[in-house]
Order: structure tokens, then sequence, then C-alpha cells
């Protein structure tokens, strides 16, 4: 398994609910699940902020998802 290395400025998939994680991000299926974020900040622990539809929002890198 590669481990996927966040900086700021990266584009990410965010869940808009929960269950978004048992799915696969940018799936027509799956749309309503998941937003497109751009990572403002990061610190050490993987705790980041990020920027999605007009809003800032914290999240932890295990529930982002890399755009790809």
């Amino acid at each position: 398994c590669e481990e996927i290395i966040y900086m700021p400025g990266t584009l990410v998939w965010v869940p808009k609910i929960a269950l978004a994680l048992y799915s696969k991000p940018g799936r027509s299926d799956t749309g309503a699940l998941w937003g497109v974020g751009l990572i403002t900040s990061i610190d050490k622990d993987g705790n980041i902020e990020v920027y999605v539809v007009g809003e800032r929002e914290q999240s932890h890198t295990n529930f982002v998802r890399p755009m790809a």
C-alpha cells in the first residue's frame, strides 16, 4: 500500500455524509455523497482544513480521498 501525501493546495474528494466512506468517489451514482475540496492547511497529525463549496471544514486525511 502506497502512502498518500497531502499538501495545502491539493484537490481532494470530501465526504458529505459518513456513508460516503464506503463508496468510491467520482462515479455518477455516488456524486451526491462526495464534494470537491481544496486543502488550505494541514498539521503534523493529519488534521486538515478544507475549502468546500464556499465553506471551510475541518477533517482528517483518513476521511478524504485524492482526486485521480
